[in-house]
């Protein structure tokens, strides 16, 4: 009997000020008013769509002669982009977005290669590249302090932690 509104965004929601009552975060947030709580780890592969890679075998794909596709640099140093700068392959890089879905899309649409998160590529069908950049992101489940007993913040809260739970035990 919960009724959740959720918006997905690149800006932090400003939990102190009532902005949200729960949050996922990318990165263990540092406020002493918040609780913070390790989600199960995303991990994420190269993917492309089948149009792109041509019936080409995804055992002898050279990212150096492949397109990528990646995150804005104005990120800065996540997981994703120092892979694809520390592996050489910034000049490689063709499309650039803040959104995750906008990778996705480009990768389905045959734009090119994708750091992408595994739960999402293969919902929509796309081939794994057989080279594994082994990164995982650690997502968090941020809430006020003040909403810890909330019987219905915790419902929501224990929700979120199974469907992260059930994604990585599908995968």
């Amino acid at each position: 009997d919960v009724m959740i509104e959720m918006e997905s965004s690149n800006a932090l929601s400003k939990l102190n000020r009532g902005e949200a009552d729960i949050a996922i975060r990318m990165a263990c947030p540092s406020e002493d008013t918040l609780i913070a709580k390790v989600l199960t780890p995303i991990k994420l592969g190269l993917y492309a769509s089948r149009d792109y890679l041509k019936g080409r075998s995804v055992s002898r794909i050279n990212l150096h002669d492949e397109k990528l596709l990646a995150y804005d640099p104005a990120y800065g140093d996540i997981a994703e982009n120092l892979w694809i700068s520390e592996s050489g392959l910034s000049s490689q890089t063709k499309f650039r977005s803040g959104s995750v879905r906008a990778l996705l899309q480009a990768a389905s649409a045959g734009a090119g290669i994708a750091l992408l998160p595994d739960f999402m590529a293969k919902q929509v069908d796309l081939v794994r590249v057989s080279q594994d950049p082994g990164i995982k992101r650690t997502p968090w489940l941020v809430y006020h302090r003040d909403h810890r007993r909330a019987l219905r913040h915790k419902s929501v809260r224990q929700w979120i932690v199974d469907c992260f739970k059930a994604e990585a035990s599908a995968g």
